[in-house]
């Protein structure tokens, strides 16, 4: 049996297939971890939230920039900068950096729904007992 040499035994790569390699894996990955837009939606059917995320290595979705909740009659009434939270069962949730809410001028509900005085609990705004008498008219939390 003649002696073969050792550099003939290995794979042999060209400099277009590696390159090509290398392409396809950076497609992959830009698209695994792209950002996108997902919508929750109340059991009526109407928009509940909508997030913005992007996949982590682990395939979770992670929440990467503005994220937007909705009334039932469809007004944004709250966003906020969120940069971390995992999205589990259509809720933010984990340790994050969460920015100052907004609350855009909105009409609140008449009467108010309960996540939409949660959330005013939540961020500390003073709850009013007129809240149900301002429903109808545009209304914005300072």
């Amino acid at each position: 049996m003649p002696f073969r040499s050792l550099n003939s035994s290995r794979l042999r790569f060209g400099m277009r297939s590696l390159l090509l390699g290398i392409g396809l894996v950076a497609a992959a990955l830009a698209l695994w971890t792209r950002p996108q837009t997902v919508e929750t939606h109340r059991p009526d059917g109407t928009l509940l939230a909508r997030f913005r995320l992007q996949r982590n290595w682990r395939g979770e979705l992670v929440a990467r920039g503005p994220q937007e909740w909705y009334l039932p009659e469809g007004g944004c009434y709250r966003r906020q900068e969120v940069q971390g939270a995992i999205l589990r069962n259509g809720e933010l949730q984990g340790d994050a950096s969460y920015g100052d809410p907004v609350y855009p001028a909105h009409r609140p509900p008449d009467p108010p729904t309960l996540d939409y005085v949660l959330w005013l609990r939540h961020d500390h705004i003073p709850i009013s007992t007129d809240l149900p008498s301002t429903a109808g008219r545009i209304f914005s939390y300072p």
